[in-house]
């Protein structure tokens, strides 16, 4: 993952414990039950999880984007089908970790401060990376449907 403003990328392990605690920190905003917890924010790792390391393996941020959000959305369905509660439950908060907020705000601020052409860049790449969210999350429900939606 390279850095947003120079210096090394962090550690493996800070990057995972950044992504658990950010996890943790939407669990409010959702209002997600204290029993829907854990899977919620372990649901988040494995999204992340999975698009770290399909990075690493040489995609890039849309096709990775699509590969974490496929498994968030398997692995909600999972959760669906075994616990019997909507999918949604787990999976809003754990998709907001692979939202591309900063990117989008990046390139906003190119734009603004005299980089049109890095800016539509930016802007191309958030637009592709949420069409990959959602795609993932498409072919996850057709792979693995849910057993109850809200």
């Amino acid at each position: 993952v390279p850095p947003l403003a120079g210096g090394a990328p962090p550690a493996l392990w800070i990057a995972a414990l950044a992504t658990a605690v950010a996890g943790a920190a939407f669990l409010p905003l959702f209002a997600v039950h204290r029993r829907d917890a854990l899977p919620a924010v372990a649901l988040g790792m494995v999204a992340w999880g999975a698009a770290i390391t399909s990075e690493r393996m040489g995609l890039t941020g849309p096709a990775a984007a699509f590969v974490g959000a496929l498994a968030c959305g398997l692995f909600a369905n999972l959760f669906a089908r075994l616990r019997d509660r909507p999918a949604q439950v787990v999976l809003v908060p754990a998709i907001v970790i692979l939202v591309p907020g900063a990117l989008g705000f990046a390139s906003v601020d190119r734009l603004l401060y005299g980089d049109p052409a890095g800016g539509m860049v930016g802007a191309m790449q958030t637009l592709l990376i949420a069409a990959a969210l959602a795609l993932g999350l498409v072919f996850a429900n057709a792979a693995a449907p849910p057993r109850k939606v809200l």
